[in-house]
């Protein structure tokens, strides 16, 4: 009995190492097989995900074409044939050109924003009217008053808006008994124009106020500092 347990474990013994090689052979093919499928499906969802973001990015390329198109129809005509270095060139242009352009080539701006008088207001300007009796001084009233009249109407207040570079004034006449009041024309971004005056001034939507302008008054502020500066005040 001895003797054949001993050649079993002698057989047992001589056959072991061939089966682990065969075993740790298994195992390496089994670990390669599944790196390889891990690295195929991970290309295949970075592939996949790299498909998708290109097709977002040619939607929001589109979408901003789109957009940028319909801002370029939404702008005047002369700003299309306008180029940059011109604009550069005009850099020292003044705020009342800069407002009278944007007024011009923007059609659709009809009338300006502004603040209609009171029923009260309407009826203290009209004037009243007075009868003379016949009398003996009738004629001498009647001189005088013609007199005032001629005098009244020769004196006007003229009001001038200076161009830079050209040296060119608009005048615009204003009776003596007219109110002086300040006014200002802001354009925006969108086209709308904006009349500011002082009758207005608690009336107007801060909100239309954008970038655009709150640079043209600060520039028409500039402009006034100057202008105070220059005068003395």
């Amino acid at each position: 009995m001895t003797s054949r347990r001993a050649r079993k474990v002698s057989q047992d013994s001589a056959g072991q190492p061939d089966g682990q090689h065969n075993y740790d052979q298994k195992i390496r093919l089994n670990v390669t097989k599944r790196k390889e499928l891990f690295i195929q499906q991970f290309e295949k969802e970075a592939q996949d995900r790299i498909n998708e973001m290109e097709a977002n990015l040619n939607k929001l390329l589109a979408t901003v074409d789109r957009v940028f198109k319909i801002e370029l129809m939404k702008m005047p005509q002369s700003l299309h044939t306008t180029l940059i270095k011109d604009l550069m060139n005009d850099g020292d242009t003044s705020v009342g050109e800069v407002t009278m352009a944007l007024t011009c080539a923007s059609p659709e701006i009809q009338k300006p924003l502004s603040r209609k008088p009171s029923k009260k207001a309407l009826l203290s300007q009209k004037p009243t009217k007075k009868t003379l009796h016949n009398s003996k001084s009738t004629g001498s009233l009647r001189c005088a008053t013609t007199v005032s009249a001629k005098r009244a109407q020769g004196r006007v207040v003229k009001m001038g808006d200076q161009a830079l570079g050209l040296g060119k004034f608009r005048q615009t006449s204003r009776s003596v008994g007219d109110e002086m009041m300040a006014t200002a024309t802001i354009v925006t971004s969108h086209g709308e124009t904006l009349f500011l005056s002082e009758d207005n001034k608690d009336d107007i939507n801060v909100e239309l106020l954008d970038d655009a302008a709150v640079h043209q008054m600060q520039k028409i502020k500039n402009l006034m500092d100057y202008l105070c500066n220059k005068v003395g005040i």
